[in-house]
């Protein structure tokens, strides 16, 4: 069963079926707010979209990328995989690479850290990207 409730309605009834939670709308975007039972993390998704232009150049900031996201919770999901063009993208040879953190601080915190900041001109300098980060679905806390 599954219930979706909002401020203006009453909350539902307390017991303890698993899919029974409620969403709410606030600062203009849905958020399912963490109840007393289940704490719920939000997680956060970096996306970049990478043609590498100068592929000597950009070794050493590949080879460190990874050890820029421990201290920030970040876990690769996907690094230097080929983009396959679906739909509103044309063919490309750029590349992909994905990072899960446990929340959108994290990944601001990761993105602009001493530690990323000294990697990034490498990229930059051999490589065009087009990069953004956006809020996964909330999750219960293991």
């Amino acid at each position: 069963m599954l219930r979706i409730a909002s401020r203006l309605q009453p909350e539902p009834p307390e017991h303890d079926l698993p899919f029974v939670f409620s969403i709410e709308f606030q600062n203009d975007h849905f958020i399912m707010p963490a109840s007393p039972k289940n704490a719920v993390t939000t997680p956060a998704y970096f996306v970049a979209e990478v043609e590498i232009h100068d592929p000597a150049g950009f070794k050493p900031y590949a080879e460190q990328f990874a050890t820029t996201l421990v201290p920030f919770g970040g876990r690769l999901v996907s690094f230097g995989a080929p983009i396959v063009a679906l739909e509103g993208i044309q063919a490309t040879t750029a590349r992909a690479a994905i990072v899960v953190f446990p929340s959108m601080p994290a990944g601001q915190d990761w993105f602009s850290s001493a530690v990323y900041r000294k990697i990034a001109p490498i990229r930059q300098k051999s490589a065009s990207t087009r990069a953004f980060a956006v809020e996964g679905l909330p999750a219960e806390a293991d």
